[in-house]
C-alpha cells in the first residue's frame, strides 16, 4: 500500500447563481497528489449544494475497490470581495474504478439571501475551498513494507503483515501465510477498505455511515482495537455538545440513543452502554423513550439498567 498525505490544498471557482437552474455549474480542475479535483454546484429544490469532486483513478479491472481518500477542509463564500465567515466541514471518499466520488455541504437558499451572499438572479458566487487529504492505495506492494497478500472477491489488498496481525486475532491465526483469501460472504471491498484504514487509528476518519460495517468486522476479524475506536466515535456522538441542532431536542434525539443502546447491547460495548445511559437527564426522557416500537426488542437486562436510571434520577 501506499500513503499520499497533501495538506494546505485550495480550489477557487465562481459561479452565476440563476434561479430554479437545474443543471449543475462545474468549476475547473486542480490536480493535486496527482489526481484531479473540482468544485461544483446547483441550486435545485431550493437548496444551494456545493460539491468537491475527486475524479475517479484509473485502477486495473481486477482492482476495483482498493483505494480510498479522507478529505478535510473549510469553505467560505465571497461574495463582492466580501469574505464569508468560515464554514467548517468534513468529506469523505469511498470510491471504486467505475464512478466518481463526491462530497457535498447543503446549504439553504433562503440563508444565503438572509447572509447576504445572495441578492438576485445572475448573482456572481465565488466559492474558495481549503482541504488536507490522505489517499491510500491498497493496490501497490511496496518492498519492504507491504509483505501481505489479501484476496478479496476481485480485489488485491497488499498491507503490512506485522501490523495487521497486531490488532486482529484473525489474522494472526493466519500468520504462517503470505497471501490469504476473505470469504466474499464476509464484507465487501468498500467495508474492507476502511477497516485496513482504521489500522492507523483515526477515529475521525471514519464517518457514521461507514462505523456500523467497520465495527462488524472488528467483531469478525476479532479486532479489540478497532472496536474501541468505534465505541469511542457512538460515546462522543451522544455528547450534548457534539449533537447538531436537529437533534438537540430530545424527541428526535431518542432516534440517536436507541441507536446507541442496540450497538451496545449486539457488540458488548459497556461504556457505551454507560453513556447511553447518562444521556438521560430527566424521567420524561425515559418515559417518552420507552414509548419507542423499538424499545420492546432490547434486552431485559438493558430494559432494567433504564429503570435503575429512572429510579436514580431526582
Amino acid at each position: 500500500m501506499s500513503v499520499t498525505i497533501q495538506n494546505g490544498c485550495k480550489m477557487r471557482s465562481e459561479f452565476v447563481y440563476q434561479e430554479n437552474n437545474e443543471e449543475t455549474m462545474n468549476g475547473e480542475h486542480w490536480n493535486f497528489g496527482g489526481h484531479l479535483w473540482k468544485i461544483s454546484a446547483d441550486n435545485s429544490g431550493g437548496e444551494f449544494i456545493v460539491y468537491i469532486n475527486l475524479e475517479r483513478p484509473t485502477v486495473p479491472e481486477n482492482d476495483v475497490k482498493t483505494w480510498t481518500c479522507h478529505v478535510e477542509g473549510e469553505f467560505r463564500i465571497l461574495k463582492q470581495n466580501h469574505e464569508g465567515g468560515y464554514k467548517q466541514c468534513d468529506f469523505d471518499f469511498y470510491f471504486n474504478h467505475d464512478e466518481s466520488s463526491t462530497g457535498h455541504m447543503v446549504l439553504k437558499t433562503k440563508k444565503l439571501e438572509r447572509d447576504g451572499y445572495l441578492t438576485g438572479n445572475l448573482d456572481r458566487i465565488v466559492i474558495e475551498i481549503h482541504f488536507d487529504f490522505k489517499f491510500f492505495d491498497f493496490s501497490k506492494n511496496i518492498d519492504g513494507f507491504t509483505d501481505l497478500k489479501i484476496l478479496l472477491e476481485d480485489s488485491i489488498f497488499y498491507f503490512n503483515k506485522a501490523l495487521l496481525i497486531s490488532q486482529s486475532k484473525y489474522f494472526f491465526e493466519k500468520n504462517d501465510s503470505s497471501e490469504i483469501r476473505i470469504d466474499e460472504k464476509l464484507c465487501d471491498e468498500d467495508e474492507f477498505c476502511c477497516f485496513l484504514v482504521s489500522m492507523y487509528n483515526r477515529a475521525n476518519m471514519i464517518d457514521y455511515g461507514a462505523i456500523r460495517s467497520l465495527a462488524k468486522l472488528a467483531l469478525i476479524f476479532q479486532a479489540p482495537a478497532i472496536m474501541s475506536i468505534c465505541e469511542d466515535y457512538e460515546i462522543r456522538r451522544l455528547l450534548p455538545k457534539n449533537r447538531s441542532d436537529y437533534y438537540k431536542p430530545f424527541e428526535k434525539f431518542k432516534f440517536c440513543l436507541m441507536s446507541s443502546f442496540e450497538t451496545a447491547e449486539k457488540y458488548g460495548l459497556e461504556l457505551l452502554m454507560q453513556n447511553s445511559l447518562t444521556s438521560f437527564e430527566n424521567r420524561k426522557q425515559i418515559r417518552e423513550f420507552k414509548d419507542l416500537p423499538e424499545y420492546a426488542e432490547l434486552k431485559e437486562t438493558t430494559k432494567k439498567r433504564i429503570f435503575k436510571r429512572y429510579l436514580n434520577i431526582l
